[in-house]
C-alpha cells in the first residue's frame, strides 16, 4: 500500500487539475508536468518504494531468501 501511495500521490494534483479545472485551477507547473508523465513517474516511484521496503523487510527477517522459499507456505504466512 505504501508503494502504491508513493507512486500515486505526486501525480494527484495534476490529475485533479485535468479532471476538475475550475475546482483546482493552479496546481503548479511541476505537478502539471508530472501528470503528463504519470505512468512513468508512478511506476518508477512505486518500484523504488517497493524495492526499498522489501530490502528493509529482508534485513529485519535476516533469513536468506533461498531458505525462506524452502519453507512451507503455511510457515511463511504465520
Amino acid at each position: 500500500m505504501g508503494a502504491f501511495l508513493t507512486g500515486v500521490l505526486p501525480c494527484l494534483p495534476g490529475f485533479l487539475h485535468a479532471s476538475l479545472p475550475r475546482t483546482f485551477p493552479h496546481p503548479g507547473a511541476v505537478f502539471t508536468r508530472l501528470y503528463r508523465y504519470a505512468w512513468f513517474v508512478a511506476l518508477g516511484l512505486s518500484a523504488a518504494a517497493y524495492a526499498a521496503g522489501m530490502r528493509l523487510a529482508a534485513r529485519r527477517a535476516q533469513v536468506p531468501a533461498a531458505e525462506y522459499l524452502r519453507q512451507p507456505r503455511r510457515a511463511r504466512c504465520g
